[in-house]
């Protein structure tokens, strides 16, 4: 009789590629920002004898939730091993997804989120010579020309 000892697994690593997202609909998606909509993410089992399977997370041992922290603030796709955040997650300033993971008899668990940011404050300025000002002025010698001035726009995302 031959007996196979297989490894036994320890544990699990679960992340979200992407630590900082926005919602679908908001301007920080933009190419001015570039900020993410989606991410895949990474699960990694690991075993006693020291090695790992990074290519377990579409099993159908494996299940993905939104965490009932941020219900709503996101979605995911396991066909896809990517979390997206939701058109609607105005509220949201994060997006966490519950990974649950059968291997045999042991059942194992983990967390990750990932920042939910938005575009909260658009601003534009004008300035002459270095100073904010609110009027461009005529130059004196010649009454179709004015001040030359600088436009700035700042813009700021949560949180």
């Amino acid at each position: 009789a031959m007996y196979v000892n297989p490894p036994m697994p320890t544990e699990i690593t679960f992340a979200i590629i992407e630590t900082e997202m926005t919602p679908t609909n908001d301007f920080a998606s933009t190419y001015l920002f570039g900020k993410p909509t989606s991410s895949s993410f990474r699960l990694t089992v690991s075993f006693d004898d020291g090695s790992e399977i990074t290519t377990y997370a579409g099993m159908d041992t494996v299940v993905y939730n939104i965490s009932d922290s941020t219900l709503g603030c996101g979605t995911v796709d396991k066909d896809e091993d990517t979390v997206t955040v939701s058109e609607g997650a105005i509220a949201c300033s994060q997006v966490c997804v519950d990974v649950k993971v059968q291997v045999g008899s042991l059942t194992f668990e983990a967390t990750d989120c990932s920042d939910v940011v938005h575009l909260t404050e658009v601003r534009t300025s004008i300035s002459v010579q270095g100073q904010d000002v609110m009027t461009l002025y005529r130059m004196p010698c010649n009454s179709s020309s004015f001040e030359r001035g600088t436009l700035v726009t700042t813009a700021r995302l949560s949180p």
